[in-house]
């Protein structure tokens, strides 16, 4: 894959029927983690489900069932995490019913669907961006700070 396709291709990830597409170029690592070794964190939001160390760095876990609103992954022993190119302090885990699906050039992925002829979607992007200002914004909400 030459630098052009790198950046412009998406992985596919698919959670609770819905297909989504992720930015190569946002990816740090994309490793397998035992999730009985995350470190809990008292009283926060159920998308948050700990902290793990990767490459010297600690980095938040967080849901990604759960920060689409879809119920949360579920308790799989062995689970996907994806950490972040550009939040470097976070990345998302995959747990049961998320799967990565492919990988694609991103001109293919507007086209593509995901899934049987039954539950055929069209793959969304993914704005983690989005999903942890929508997290932040929650838990000041529930703090009371504004």
């Amino acid at each position: 894959m030459d630098a052009d396709s790198k950046n412009n291709a998406k992985i596919i990830i698919k959670s609770a029927g819905q297909a989504y597409s992720l930015q190569v170029e946002e990816i740090g690592h994309i490793t397998p983690i035992n999730t009985n070794e995350l470190v809990p964190i008292p009283q926060c939001a159920a998308e948050i489900l700990g902290l793990t160390a990767q490459g010297g760095r600690v980095i938040t876990v967080l849901d990604l069932s759960a920060l689409l609103h879809f119920k949360p992954a579920g308790a799989a022993k062995i689970a996907t995490l994806i950490t972040l190119e550009k939040k470097r302090d976070f990345g998302l885990l995959l747990g049961e019913g998320c799967q990565i699906l492919t990988s694609l050039p991103a001109d293919n992925i507007e086209s593509e669907t995901a899934g049987t002829a039954e539950e055929s979607t069209a793959v969304r992007p993914l704005d983690i961006e989005e999903l942890i200002s929508r997290l932040v914004e929650k838990a000041n909400s529930s703090k009371g700070v504004s």
